[in-house]
């Protein structure tokens, strides 16, 4: 782009030889190749901050991530997953994970069940407390003494 304003600007100043338009127009030509290799190198070199920015926030990334995921792996053992005792569930309760099913009937006594009771019985020995602290056998009538 500068090339061609500056060739126009040679051929504005009036008649020239061939030589001296090819001259200018090579200095022109050279000018814009120093300049743009000049651009160029800087452009370079941006990138390369640029690109070794990128490894390293890459690199951070993959860190990040591995620690997130342990961190989640430690959120979610608790004592029936892992070797901790269950004190450390916190408030959080796991959801019972029992392999029955539901039954039909309500819990309790069914509707329609004659019970049955177990009857009291007497003891076969009978112990009576006489005066003091004297006892008497009712089966064999010996006297014991309590102690």
């Amino acid at each position: 782009m500068g090339s061609s304003i500056v060739c126009a600007d040679i051929f504005i100043k009036g008649k020239m030889e061939k030589r001296e338009i090819r001259e200018e127009v090579a200095k022109a030509i050279e000018k814009a190749t120093r300049s743009l290799k000049s651009e160029i190198s800087t452009k370079n070199k941006e990138l390369s901050k640029k690109n070794e920015e990128l490894r390293s926030m890459s690199q951070e990334l993959v860190v990040l991530k591995t620690q997130i995921k342990e961190l989640r792996a430690q959120l979610s053992k608790n004592s029936s997953n892992s070797s901790k005792p269950p004190s450390s569930d916190r408030l959080r309760k796991p959801n019972p994970k029992s392999l029955r099913k539901r039954g039909e009937r309500k819990t309790g006594g069914q509707v329609g069940h004659l019970g049955s009771t177990l009857e009291q019985h007497q003891p076969q020995i009978l112990l009576r407390c006489t005066q003091g602290l004297t006892l008497h056998c009712e089966h064999c009538g010996k006297k014991t003494t309590h102690g």
